[in-house]
């Protein structure tokens, strides 16, 4: 007779290709564990590239786990060099990012 699978057992529920990696506590699948550095390299310019598209647009992205980022305008200002001389900082856009607490 078939029991009914252990509610506290973290793998009671994976399937066959996936299973709890003891070291983070996160679920670990077959294709997770195969991932090369090209894939990842991949990822990571198509991430950049979408965040960097929405910035442009105006938006604020936010990643999950992360944070978020967000455009911010900075006035322009008037600095003092070592020397005494004045100097004008033109009016800037800068991205600024925001981590998860």
């Amino acid at each position: 007779m078939p029991t009914s699978p252990d509610p506290t057992d973290p793998d009671a529920h994976a399937s066959p290709d996936e299973t709890a990696d003891p070291a983070t506590d996160s679920p670990k699948t077959a294709s997770s564990e195969h991932a090369d550095a090209p894939d990842l390299e991949a990822v990571a310019e198509a991430l950049g590239n979408c965040v960097r598209d929405a910035l442009e647009r105006g938006e604020t992205v936010e990643v999950p786990g992360m944070g978020t980022f967000r455009v911010e305008h900075r006035p322009s200002q008037m600095d003092e060099q070592p020397d005494g001389q004045l100097s004008v900082r033109p009016p800037r856009n800068v991205v600024v990012f925001d981590p998860v607490a």
